[in-house]
């Protein structure tokens, strides 16, 4: 999914639109009582590298945010933890390639696409109640500013988050017995000039 992402995106923005905006390459620090061991993560890490490796071998279309790096990880030497990091709370780090990016940037590229595609009716602060499968589609359900609403479509797409698995189920669709469904929270801050350049 990754190795997709930039360029699915990138069909749906205004050519040339700047969203990425990416940040500073990220460490994973080891606890000192971490319950997986640094080996064991180097072992994960090197398995991820290497099949990221050979994808891009295989496809010359994909690329992780615009690159096609070489390698995607390196141990962090003592040395280097130490200049950052207090390295008695930690028994190892990993420098990566891995990034986030402005998801503030990202998400003005993507409201712009939407406004402007005449392939889209846009329905703010409609939420959905009910799906129902119909002899062409699906009938959707549910409230919104002017009251009660439905409509009628041969395709839907589930991109709910905390409905998801109630919507699901009307339709009989039981989540895989594996699927963890959590909700995630997210502090985002500015940083501070000094640390403008660190991992």
């Amino acid at each position: 999914g990754a190795l997709r992402f930039r360029g699915i995106v990138e069909r749906w923005l205004a050519p040339g639109a700047d969203w990425l905006g990416l940040s500073m390459p990220f460490h994973y620090l080891v606890a000192g009582d971490s319950v997986v061991a640094p080996e064991q993560l180097a072992e994960h890490y090197a398995a991820v590298e290497t099949r990221c490796l050979e994808r891009f071998g295989q496809d010359a279309t994909l690329d992780y945010l615009g690159t096609r790096p070489r390698s995607l990880v390196r141990p962090l030497e003592p040395r280097d933890l130490a200049a950052r990091f207090d390295p008695a709370r930690f028994a190892a780090g990993f420098a990566t390639t891995e990034r986030a990016l402005d998801t503030e940037r990202l998400a003005a590229g993507l409201q712009r696409a939407v406004a402007d595609s005449p392939a889209v009716e846009f329905l703010p602060s409609h939420v959905v109640r009910a799906i129902t499968e119909v002899a062409d589609g699906f009938r959707v359900e549910g409230d919104g500013p002017a009251g009660a609403w439905s409509i009628r479509a041969r395709q839907v797409v589930n991109a709910t988050w905390e409905r998801r698995l109630a919507l699901d189920r009307q339709l009989g669709m039981a989540p895989p017995a594996h699927l963890l469904h959590r909700l995630k929270f997210r502090v985002i801050c500015r940083l501070p000039s000094e640390l403008h350049g660190a991992p």
